[in-house]
């Protein structure tokens, strides 16, 4: 069991959020609900926040969707053509070989950003737009699967946001709503939420 958690990234990334949710009340003043809510923000309004960052840096003339494409090409594309370049760097001799070695890196460099942009660009009815995708998808497959390090990142960052989403939506009202009518229906229910509404 503890091999697991040493090496599961998601699983990591989950306990932190509940420790996160669990201890920050005590430090800032906001409720578990409340920083849940600010991390759904920051998600459904990532868009926003990276205008907000372009035009911080002096380029709010480009698109959030090139923007976008470029986090994903600068978070891939060097970490996988210096893995190639290290594990392969003096192992090839001639020019055929150099070539083919100097070729993969710059793919691998270059193909996060090709990918994304072809997918942030083409509108989903393109029949680009699927082949974008799948792409991008297989990519980071690859990606997780080449670099651990990267991996163990994504992981952990998606396992926090799934746990702290996870939160958030349990706590709307549409949740709740739906809670309470499965619950509260059953004539054996005596959840604390359904003797509180009969009173």
């Amino acid at each position: 069991m503890w091999r697991l958690v040493k090496t599961s990234g998601f699983i990591r990334g989950a306990t932190a959020a509940f420790a996160f949710l669990g201890l920050a009340p005590n430090l800032v003043p906001y409720a578990t609900l409340d920083l849940a809510s600010g991390v759904h923000a920051v998600i459904v309004g990532w868009n926003t926040i990276m205008a907000g960052i372009a035009q911080w840096l002096g380029l709010p003339d480009i698109p959030t969707d090139i923007l976008n494409a470029a986090v994903i090409a600068l978070a891939i594309g060097p970490a996988w053509a210096l893995s190639i370049l290290v594990s392969e760097w003096g192992m090839h001799k001639g020019l055929v070989q150099n070539a083919a070695f100097w070729t993969r890196a710059t793919v691998a460099l270059l193909e996060s950003g090709l990918y994304a942009v072809m997918v942030v660009s083409i509108r989903p009815h393109d029949p680009f737009f699927y082949a974008g995708l799948i792409s991008l998808v297989i990519m980071l497959i690859r990606a997780m699967v080449a670099l651990p390090s990267w991996r163990s990142g994504f992981l952990t960052a998606l396992g926090f946001l799934v746990v702290v989403e996870g939160v958030y939506l349990a706590s709307t009202e549409t949740v709740q709503a739906a809670f309470d009518g499965f619950v509260c229906e059953r004539q054996s229910a005596s959840a604390p939420r359904c003797e509180a509404g009969l009173k």
